[in-house]
């Protein structure tokens, strides 16, 4: 059986190809020691800090740590998530979800 661990980083790997498949230049927080599993950066637009969550749950700690980096950082911040058999980045606006930036 896999662990959730395990299960967490197979998917923040996934996500990251994903990403560089779509040309993003993507960095992955080795350990989950930051706010963000990874950070994409696109050409033109500000980085993204992606918090990975295999059933796409964030607490409000988890939430309030996000935004305290969207403050600091100017960065644009997103969740991604498993819906059925597709991966979900969605992007955050004041610790709410509101719009899909992947959806494969």
């Amino acid at each position: 059986m896999t662990s959730p661990k395990t299960k967490g980083i197979r998917f923040e790997r996934y996500v990251k190809k994903k990403l560089e498949k779509l040309g993003a230049y993507v960095i992955r927080s080795s350990a989950s020691s930051g706010v963000f599993d990874l950070i994409a950066i696109f050409k033109h637009t500000r980085p993204i800090g992606i918090q990975c969550k295999y059933n796409g749950i964030l607490s409000a700690h988890e939430k309030s740590k996000i935004m305290r980096a969207v403050e600091k950082y100017d960065i644009i911040p997103a969740i991604a998530y498993k819906e059925g058999s597709k991966v979900v980045v969605r992007i955050m606006l004041n610790g709410e979800l509101i719009e899909d930036y992947i959806k494969d």
